[in-house]
């Protein structure tokens, strides 16, 4: 499924660099299902169901990633769900995903801005960085 994924993608009016990244990040959602189980891929019931992706999103949340590149997720999820409704006449799966999604609402967003300076500080100090130049 996912070379007719790629493919579907180069008909698209996309530029190269966001083909590259829609499939990088479809890569990494895929991976993501299989990872549970010892199947080749996920099944196409996984892949049409609306709270596998909520849950992807709540674990990319719980990674700390920054808020564009969860815009940049969604925005790629999307496309997969759309080949999925258009290729296996089923419902766009993905149809209601969006950053004001009840999995990424304020709270979770001033978390994930927490995590996300947390690990920026722990990168900072794993570069010797003096505790008044981190602080500023």
């Amino acid at each position: 499924m996912y070379p007719a994924f790629k493919q579907c993608l180069t008909t698209l009016k996309l530029s190269p660099v966001s083909r590259k990244l829609y499939t990088s990040d479809v890569q990494k959602f895929l991976r993501w299902c299989t990872i549970p189980s010892a199947v080749e891929g996920p099944t196409l019931d996984k892949l049409a169901s609306p709270d596998t992706y909520i849950k992807y999103l709540n674990f990319l949340e719980s990674q700390a990633i920054a808020p564009s590149m969860l815009k940049r997720t969604i925005a790629s999820l999307k496309q997969l769900g759309s080949f999925i409704a258009l290729t296996y006449s089923l419902p766009n799966p993905t149809l209601n995903l969006s950053p004001t999604n009840p999995a990424i609402d304020g709270s979770t967003a001033l978390r994930l801005y927490d995590k996300y300076v947390t690990y920026f500080c722990n990168y900072l100090n794993q570069d010797h960085l003096s505790p008044l130049t981190i602080k500023s």
